[in-house]
């Protein structure tokens, strides 16, 4: 039975570029995803208005910035199975388990988008999730009270079954179960116990086990129907679709009672219901993990764990540091969108934040808690511990690790590819800034193609130390933050005397609203844009600028899209 698992489940995986063979008590679906990839940029906000829907018109072209025509042809979406995390408040969620089981799992990797990709098993993570699911069966059969609303005795073992099946199965699978599916887990739970020795509890277990080792339930399966329906070009996500994309977009789970509720009752079909619930969502405690997870993705702060620094330098940096400044950030981002007016310019202006004793030791602080940092030495996001310790060195700070981040991050310029040699700068002699040596490092052939474009911007960030201690000499000299912003897009470049002036320039220039409504469109679609998702990201960047530059407002227009709410067929899909 294990290898017969084992093999569902990698070919389930395999499938993620052709036709996913479910298992056979499931069916077999067309998946529906091709490998996608990058369109142009969009530009600003089209005539789909500030709600970021196109009207539910159809594909074509509608009118973009200047009357150019942007795509309004959404495009494929990958299959993504459930990441550790997701997985972990999934099973919270359905089973009421608190363990985190899906933390031995190896960890989810990146993709093209710089957020995690969970599209491929390997034969290892396979058996994982063989265990996983085992133990979290055999806990849950243990207390099926709250799980199994029937008695068995009274209605029969196997009407009570079915109405188990179809109850949990539509939990577990974001959507009702279609009839031949219900018949299938129905006939496996009588089959199972007429073994001997295996009672009601024990059959209910296994078929509680089959379900969570479905494709259905480890991935996220929007296909919109077998075969998918084709309007105007597009496939539809279904509203129970919808509903699951929202929740694990919003909250990184299944959805709750309400959002169940609201496709029952046929409440989650419009624009309009879309935004009112990601409002709700966006209210909710649970937005919260979401996004801590978008921002440290999106800027690399998740491989903090990972970085070693010179303990002779800098002993103070340990375990403990380390959640501290992961907690830093999480709390920060979440404030500074759910609860200080979740503008941009607050994101990266602001210098309020909350420290546990490790982080207020960085900070120059003396005592924990809530607390506003020096204006002239913190300023948002980009200026706290977490994101200047892991673009550093084990012993200084690295210009080029920071302005990379930058450009690319919240800039979205392209860089050229590096050179097969690269030569690392060579150790500062003594009485030579670390500007200095990576300002010579940027004169050498090899570098200077590329190094103009970023170096600037990772110098603004010479008043921080590879820890992200604020200083005000580097090598014996007074530290030289200045330089420019040269935006991406064209025009002139904008002088800045340090990091805090320089993020003040970049919360409010068109190139960083325009990139952070591409990394958010990424983060919610899981893929890079296409040319057709150009009119969908016109009217979220639009709906970005009616509000001031409002995350909040941004989030809400990319879940009303025409590219959150649809998906063009893959190549060879079985439509109708």
């Amino acid at each position: 039975m294990r290898l017969r698992l084992i093999a569902v489940i990698v070919g389930s995986a395999l499938g993620c570029t052709g036709t996913i063979q479910s298992p056979g008590d499931m069916g077999g679906v067309p998946e529906g995803n091709s490998p996608p990839v990058n369109g142009p940029r969009a530009g600003g906000a089209g005539t789909t208005g500030a709600g970021g829907t196109p009207g539910g018109t159809g594909p074509g072209a509608v009118t973009g910035p200047g009357g150019a025509p942007v795509l309004d042809q959404p495009g494929p979406r990958p299959l993504r199975r459930l990441s550790r995390d997701e997985l972990n408040n999934t099973l919270r969620d359905l089973l009421g388990d608190t363990t985190s089981p899906a933390n031995p799992l190896p960890a989810d990797s990146r993709g093209e988008t710089g957020f995690i990709d969970t599209g491929s098993l390997s034969t290892v993570e396979v058996n994982y999730l063989l265990e996983m699911v085992e133990r979290v069966a055999q806990t849950a059969g243990a207390k099926l009270t709250g799980l199994v609303a029937c008695d068995p005795a009274a209605m029969g073992q196997a009407v009570c079954a079915q109405k188990f099946i179809e109850n949990f199965g539509r939990r577990a699978f974001r959507r009702p179960l279609d009839p031949g599916e219900v018949t299938e887990l129905v006939m496996h739970f009588t089959t199972v116990t007429t073994m001997p020795k295996v009672a009601f509890a024990d059959g209910i277990r296994m078929v509680m086990q089959a379900m969570l080792l479905s494709p259905r339930f480890l991935y996220h399966w929007e296909v919109g129907g077998d075969p998918a329906k084709v309007q105007n070009g597009l496939i539809p996500l279904s509203a129970s679709e919808t509903a699951s994309r929202l929740s694990y977009f919003l909250w990184a789970t299944m959805p709750d009672d309400a959002l169940f509720t609201a496709v029952d009752t046929g409440k989650l079909t419009t624009p309009a219901d879309v935004e009112r619930e990601t409002r709700r969502m966006l209210a909710d405690p649970r937005a919260r993990q979401s996004l801590a997870a978008f921002h440290t993705q999106w800027l690399g702060l998740d491989q903090l764990g990972q970085v070693s620094k010179d303990t002779k330098l800098f002993p103070m940096f340990n375990s403990a540091l380390v959640i501290s400044m992961m907690n830093e950030v999480s709390d920060f981002t979440s404030h500074a969108i759910l609860d200080d007016g979740g503008s941009l310019k607050s994101l990266l202006s602001s210098p309020s934040t909350t420290v546990d004793l490790p982080l207020a030791k960085v900070y120059g602080m003396a005592a924990a808690g809530p607390a506003t940092l020096d204006g002239t030495q913190r300023a948002g996001l980009f200026t706290r511990a977490a994101f200047l310790a892991v673009n550093a060195s084990p012993i200084a700070s690295h210009p080029v690790k920071r302005g990379v981040r930058i450009y690319r991050g919240l800039l979205c310029g392209n860089l050229p590819p590096p050179p097969e040699v690269v030569v690392p700068p060579a150790a500062p002699p003594p009485g030579v800034s670390t500007r200095e040596q990576y300002a010579m490092h940027g004169q050498n052939a090899c570098a200077q193609g590329c190094h103009s474009l970023f170096d600037g911007l990772g110098f603004a960030f010479e008043h921080y130390d590879a820890i992200g201690r604020y200083r005000a000499d580097d090598g014996g000299k007074p530290v030289d933050a200045s330089g420019a912003v040269k935006p991406p897009s064209g025009g002139a470049a904008l002088p800045f005397q340090d990091a805090i002036q320089m993020m003040g320039l970049l919360a409010t220039a068109p190139d960083t609203r325009d990139c952070v409504s591409r990394q958010w469109m990424r983060f919610a679609l899981g893929r890079r844009e296409v040319d057709g998702d150009g009119a969908s990201l016109a009217g979220a960047l639009g709906g970005f600028k009616v509000g001031d530059g409002d995350i909040r407002g941004l989030i809400v227009a990319l879940a009303k899209s025409h590219s959150f709410l649809n998906r063009s067929p893959s190549t060879g899909e079985v439509v109708r």
